[in-house]
């Protein structure tokens, strides 16, 4: 049951707004047509093996904030370096998952912006008076749905696809890919993908597997979150792929697969996309909170209002703005570190075999 809850939280601070409305699974794999189903492979292996080794040592070290982990797998100076980097593009993503909510508000719902950048700051903030155990649980909570939602619109686009799989891969378009206009390939986007997002999911990775009981479980629970994030990751891809004559220019791919299900289906689908905003806008407001002051502190929950305050008035900036700026830098950045990681757990397992 640990193993099932920290796979479970670490999908859901992974799944934001950007990954539950299908646009970054469609800017960085279904792009690429069905080239993109390798890079979601490849993107699959790398969440499931650095979810182990970050877990893993997070055990180990008892950890209660990301510093730790960077610190040993960086060194200690370049690690000084990626720790406050990292802390820094923490409140960036809560800018983001504000601004994803206020954006949502304004296109399903027809209410202003500052309406569901508010309600994402309210509900965010009161979630942080929980202790970890229990923001875990929260987090854990939507995946099974999210998954299952997923899976199901999936398997209705393919059964219903009405165009051959060959003729789908011509809709593809790599020069609308993720930073196409630096470098096109579906291998170095999805390694960039796995990049950023495991920039910026370290932080409270370390911190859940800080909590687990033992090396192993946590061990077990970051892979298997990372296999699942790679699995939503082909499930979403295939489902675009049967309507990408449809998709691949949409706002909220997602929410073309669930209209045409029924229109009703796509206020379902806008639900558990809010749930997935506010999934990663507690992870990563928690983690940033942690990482400047201990949990234990009085003064722990005035950074997290200081910190909420801020990225609420930020996110005013705009959502596709905020997303074009502040992910590019984050993916470049986490190369350093997904590529340190990496490493380090091969060295740790050459020493292991040695003895």
């Amino acid at each position: 049951m640990e193993v099932l809850r920290l796979a479970a939280a670490f999908v859901g601070l992974l799944v934001g707004a950007g990954f539950a409305s299908g646009q970054e699974i469609l800017q960085f794999f279904t792009a690429f047509g069905w080239a993109g189903t390798m890079g979601a492979v490849v993107a699959a292996m790398l969440f499931g093996a650095l979810g182990m080794i970050i877990a893993h040592q997070a055990c180990v070290l008892q950890a209660r904030c990301h510093k730790e982990i960077v610190h040993i797998m960086c060194g200690p100076y370049v690690g000084v370096a990626v720790d406050w980097i990292i802390t820094a593009f923490l409140i960036g993503v809560v800018v983001i998952m504000f601004a994803g909510s206020g954006a949502l508000f304004v296109q399903q719902l027809g209410l202003p912006f500052w309406s569901g950048a508010l309600f994402m700051l309210v509900i965010t903030l009161l979630t942080m008076l929980l202790n970890i155990t229990r923001v875990m649980n929260l987090m854990g909570a939507l995946t099974p749905w999210l998954m299952a939602l997923m899976l199901g619109l999936a398997i209705y686009a393919f059964s219903t696809m009405t165009q051959g799989v060959a003729q789908m891969d011509t809709y593809a378009n790599p020069g609308k890919a993720a930073f196409s206009e630096y470098y096109s390939s579906w291998l170095f986007t999805a390694v960039l993908y796995v990049s950023f997002n495991i920039t910026v999911g370290v932080p409270m990775l370390a911190v859940m597997g800080g909590s687990m009981s033992t090396p192993r479980k946590a061990a077990m629970g970051g892979m298997l979150g990372g296999l699942c994030i790679g699995a939503l990751i082909l499930i979403i891809h295939f489902g675009l792929m049967s309507r990408l004559d449809l998709v691949m220019h949409a706002e909220l791919p997602i929410l073309v697969l669930a209209n045409e299900v029924a229109p009703w289906f796509s206020y379902v689908i806008t639900f558990i996309v809010l749930g997935m905003i506010y999934n990663t806008a507690v992870g990563m407001l928690y983690s940033f909170a942690a990482r400047i002051e201990d949990r234990e502190s009085p003064r722990f929950n005035m950074y997290v209002v200081s910190a909420g305050l801020l990225a609420f008035v930020g996110s005013f900036v705009g959502f596709g703005k905020l997303v074009g700026t502040v992910y590019p830098i984050t993916g470049v950045l986490g190369l350093l570190l997904i590529f340190s990681a990496l490493w380090f757990g091969l060295r740790r397992r050459k020493v292991a075999v040695a003895v």
